[in-house]
């Protein structure tokens, strides 16, 4: 009789050890409902740009409002150019997902924002016509643009678009790009941006704007 007592004592044991193993795959299991861990890096594929006009700011916490520009002429101080990422997330390592032990660091099941690792090399601003005589049509503006860079996971940041560039950033979440002087005269322009990171899958985007008159 000691032996069946023992013979079941194990294999109880042994269920349990299963249970618990089974528990703790499907919790880390990316496919499992709601629980992590989540991918924690995305990459860029593709950009969706246009040009807004921005209705609000707040200076104090960089919340920023962009909507549709609704007439055909808009002060300098309001425009803005949204480029939003398209992009596609990943884990940025291989996680072993069966390990037979009981007990295992549990992985919060809140998902968390993937940050990016590709680098931002260049961004380039140019307009159709002369912007005013410093800054002649086919001429760089970088100089005359702030970004806004939107990081979910450490927040926003606005800064000097050459000064941003000479940190080598990682591409951001969401990015605009604020024009902080104006034209010699009212004038209708044609705006082209040219992005240059180092990527996974994209390296370079171009974009062009519709014509849009900016007033001083």
């Amino acid at each position: 009789m000691g032996y069946h007592i023992i013979s079941r004592t194990l294999i109880s044991a042994a269920i349990i050890a299963m249970l618990f193993t089974f528990i703790t795959i499907s919790c880390n299991s990316p496919s499992g409902p709601g629980c992590g861990p989540f991918p924690d890096r995305f990459r860029i594929t593709d950009f969706s740009a246009s040009i807004h006009q921005i209705t609000h700011f707040d200076s104090s916490t960089y919340a920023i409002q962009l909507s549709e520009i609704k007439d055909d002429s808009i002060q300098y101080d309001q425009f803005a150019i949204k480029m939003s990422p398209v992009t596609e997330v990943f884990y940025s390592s291989y996680l072993d997902k069966i390990k037979f032990q009981l007990i295992r660091n549990v992985y919060a099941c809140s998902p968390i924002d993937p940050i990016s690792d590709e680098t931002i090399l260049d961004i380039q601003i140019f307009s159709d016509n002369d912007f005013s005589p410093e800054h002649p049509a086919g001429e760089n503006l970088a100089e005359l643009f702030d970004v806004y860079a939107l990081y979910l996971r450490d927040g926003p940041r606005l800064v000097d678009l050459n000064e941003f560039l000479t940190e080598e950033p990682n591409a951001p979440d969401y990015l605009v790009l604020l024009l902080k002087s104006g034209p010699s005269e009212a004038d209708e322009f044609i705006f082209s941006v040219r992005y240059v990171q180092d990527g996974e899958k994209l390296n370079e985007f171009e974009f062009s704007s519709t014509p849009i008159i900016i007033t001083p």
